[in-house]
């Protein structure tokens, strides 16, 4: 794979990660797909197979590789956007694209927005995607 410069992790397997990857795949970059569902991961792997997977979670993904990317795009479901988010910036993610609504309360949002910036990090929550690439 590339510089960690050009990769992006995307962080999910479902719906919404899908719909990331048909934008990705169009785009010069690497791309790392993290998920917890072996079977997601599997079935999203036959259909972009250029790709790198890894299944088990974000914990063991991190746990396995200290060299991340700069780019992460965190499209898990709603109940984990917090959680996640805060462990991608807490890992070293300098840009988070976060999928919406970024949490479920104002009080988590604001949880991110501090660990960002303690963390110099800019995070972007994808409100308007009707033009991806």
């Amino acid at each position: 794979m590339g510089s960690r410069n050009n990769k992006v992790l995307l962080v999910g397997s479902g719906y919404m990660a899908r719909e990331y990857m048909k934008v990705l795949a169009s785009l010069a970059n690497d791309v790392v797909i993290v998920g917890r569902s072996k079977e997601k991961i599997y079935a999203l792997q036959k259909d972009y197979p250029k790709f790198e997977y890894f299944s088990g979670g974000l914990d063991k993904f991190l746990e396995h590789n200290l060299e991340l990317p700069h780019f992460a795009i965190n499209a898990t479901s709603v109940n984990q956007l917090r959680i996640t988010s805060l462990q991608l910036l807490e890992a070293g993610i300098k840009y988070l694209l976060l999928e919406k609504p970024g949490d479920i309360t104002l009080s988590g949002l604001n949880e991110i927005n501090q660990k960002a910036i303690s963390c110099s990090a800019e995070v972007l929550i994808a409100y308007n995607r009707r033009h991806y690439s």
